[in-house]
């Protein structure tokens, strides 16, 4: 795999043998390469001006088999870029005389609000629907996003009775996924690096289930956002943050206000059976002197 760098270093060796169209492409790339990962070729060619014979033809030039190949290079490099120069901004932060504490807390208000401002209103609306409209909600995430996993399908089965998460481990989850159907909601998280497991298992239920999908990722550079009916890039954390999932846990929260404030005869329902038939069973009665008893 090659690094960003060498990609460049690459394009501007290639240079000197591309004909004036070709030339063209190299030219807008090496100074927007990124696009790359979110465009196709005809989109690329669009930008510059050229054909999109033009665009695979400069990447078979350079030395791949054509622009899907280039574009997965382009997408490696720049995933390996990013967790590499994340770790080491995270272990070399200068504080400016502010505490670790305060820098912190800082830094994920920040995400916070850009995560507010990265999902717009009517993704927003889409999702909340999604949810109501699903006769039954299942929820995945590996690794650590296991937990704001559970968080998120402890907070729908609240709201509406019918979420639970997808346990991990001996690959049952391929038998949890068989179980869902048209009628069904499949929310998968998948934060960098991305789990090929995670993006099998999204896929297998894009095929075989029929069941709508929501990927809550961190970047459009998700693998699983293509497989997604609803793909919701969060925006990433800053490069000081260290596998944070504050923007994450924080729109779970807003997705389970907009689902109560959505369905509030159904949330107000379900709670309250659940007091009636579950809470005396898990919780101690609030009058009660002596807990240890019960």
């Amino acid at each position: 795999m090659k690094k960003f760098h060498e990609l460049i270093d690459l394009i501007g060796s290639e240079y000197g043998n591309l004909p004036a169209s070709q030339r063209k492409v190299a030219e807008y790339l090496v100074s927007n390469l990124p696009e790359v990962v979110d465009h196709n070729s005809r989109s690329i060619a669009r930008a510059i001006g050229v054909s999109d014979a033009t665009v695979i033809r400069f990447a078979a030039a350079i030395g791949y088999s054509g622009y899907a190949e280039f574009q997965a290079e382009v997408r490696k490099a720049i995933l390996s870029e990013r967790s590499i120069s994340r770790i080491h901004s995270a272990v070399s932060r200068n504080d400016k005389g502010k505490t670790l504490r305060e820098h912190i807390a800082e830094e994920h208000c920040s995400i916070i609000r850009n995560t507010l401002e990265t999902v717009p209103e009517e993704k927003f609306t889409k999702a909340v629907r999604m949810c109501t409209e699903a006769e039954k909600i299942l929820v995945l995430g590996g690794r650590t996003l296991y937990g704001p996993a559970f968080l998120l399908a402890h907070k729908l089965n609240l709201c509406l009775g019918n979420a639970s998460i997808i346990s991990n481990g001996g690959n049952y989850e391929y038998d949890q996924l068989l179980s869902m159907t048209p009628g069904h909601l499949f929310i998968v998280m998948s934060f960098e690096r991305y789990s090929r497991r995670i993006y099998e298992y999204t896929a297998f239920a894009r095929k075989r289930t029929g069941a709508k999908i929501i990927a809550l990722t961190d970047s459009s550079l998700a693998p699983v956002n293509a497989l997604a009916d609803l793909a919701l890039p969060l925006k990433e954390s800053s490069r000081d943050s260290l596998e944070s999932t504050v923007g994450l846990v924080s729109f779970i929260e807003i997705l389970a206000a907009g689902v109560m404030k959505k369905d509030p005869v159904r949330t107000r329902n379900n709670l309250h059976r659940m007091e009636q038939f579950i809470a005396p069973e898990i919780w101690f009665p609030e009058n009660s002197e002596d807990p240890g008893t019960r």
